[in-house]
C-alpha cells in the first residue's frame, strides 16, 4: 500500500489583478437571507489532471494558475473579500489562501487507491465542519498539489455564499482565463440573490440554530466513489442534451 504523504511548500495570499478598479471604492455586496442562515463551512471541489506532455513546464504553469485566479478574482471580487455581521462582504482586497504541495506518489498510482478520506489532505480547508463565525475566514482557498505525473487542484468553497451555479462558473472562467479562451468565460451577475431575497438585520437565533443543527448534528455518513471513463461521460452528455441545451456541460 502506498503511503500517501501531501506536503505543503508554499502558502500565499492571491488578490484581484492591479488592473482593476479601486476595490475600496466598490459598495459592499449584500448577502440574501439565505447566505445569512447558511453556517460557515467549506465545501471542496478536486480536479486531477494528468502530464503527458513531454514538454510540459512546471514552473510555468504554477505561475500562469497564480495569474489567472488573479484575473478571474477581478471579476469575482466579491469572493476575495470577507463577510462583516453576517450582513455584507467587505474588504474585496483581503485575497484569497493559495497553497502549494508536493505528493510523494504518482499521481497513476493514487488514483488507485479507494481511501476516500485521503482526500480531505488535497483541500486548504477540511470539508464539512462548522468553522467559527469570523471576518477573517475566507470565503475561497486553493492548493495546487503535484504529483509524479500530474497536479491535483483542490478548491475550499465556503457554503455561506457559493452554490454548485456560481461554483461551476467561477472555475469555469478560471480555466478560461488560464486557457485564454475568453469567450467561455462567465461573467457574474452580482447582487442578484439579495434583490430576491432581502436580508434581515435582525435574524431570529432560532433559525439560525436549527440551520446548524441541521448541517452538524451527527449522524452515520458512507463515502463511495464512483469513477466514470471518457465513454461514459459522453453518452451521460447526449441524454442531458436537449433542444434548449444542445450541448451539456460535462462539469
Amino acid at each position: 500500500m502506498v503511503n500517501v504523504v501531501v506536503s505543503v511548500i508554499s502558502r500565499d495570499t492571491i488578490k484581484p489583478s492591479a488592473a482593476s478598479p479601486s476595490l475600496h471604492l466598490l459598495k459592499p455586496y449584500k448577502l440574501s437571507i439565505f447566505d445569512q442562515l447558511t453556517p460557515n463551512t467549506y465545501v471542496p471541489m478536486l480536479f486531477f489532471y494528468p502530464i503527458i506532455d513531454p514538454n510540459f513546464n512546471l514552473s510555468q504553469t504554477l505561475t500562469h494558475l497564480r495569474n489567472s485566479l488573479s484575473e478571474t478574482l477581478t471579476l469575482y471580487y466579491p469572493l476575495s473579500g470577507r463577510i462583516k455581521n453576517n450582513l455584507y462582504i467587505d474588504d474585496f482586497d483581503a485575497g484569497i489562501p493559495y497553497l502549494e504541495a508536493r505528493v510523494n506518489c504518482p499521481m497513476i498510482e493514487f488514483l488507485k487507491l479507494r481511501e476516500t478520506e485521503l482526500l480531505n489532505y488535497f483541500v486548504p480547508f477540511h470539508p464539512f465542519v462548522k468553522e467559527m463565525d469570523s471576518d477573517l475566514l475566507p470565503l475561497v482557498a486553493c492548493q495546487v498539489n503535484v504529483f509524479d505525473g500530474g497536479i491535483a487542484i483542490g478548491v475550499s468553497l465556503s457554503h455561506k455564499l457559493i452554490d454548485g451555479v456560481t461554483a461551476n462558473a467561477f472555475l469555469t472562467t478560471w480555466a478560461a482565463v488560464f486557457r485564454g479562451c475568453r469567450k467561455e468565460i462567465i461573467y457574474p451577475r452580482l447582487s442578484q440573490a439579495s434583490l430576491v431575497f432581502p436580508q434581515r438585520n435582525n435574524l431570529p437565533e432560532r433559525y439560525v440554530a436549527l440551520m446548524d443543527r441541521l448541517w452538524f448534528e451527527e449522524k452515520k455518513f458512507v463515502t463511495r466513489r464512483f469513477m466514470f471513463d471518457a465513454i461514459a461521460i459522453s453518452a451521460l452528455q447526449v441524454k442531458a442534451n436537449s433542444k434548449h441545451v444542445p450541448k451539456a456541460n460535462t462539469y
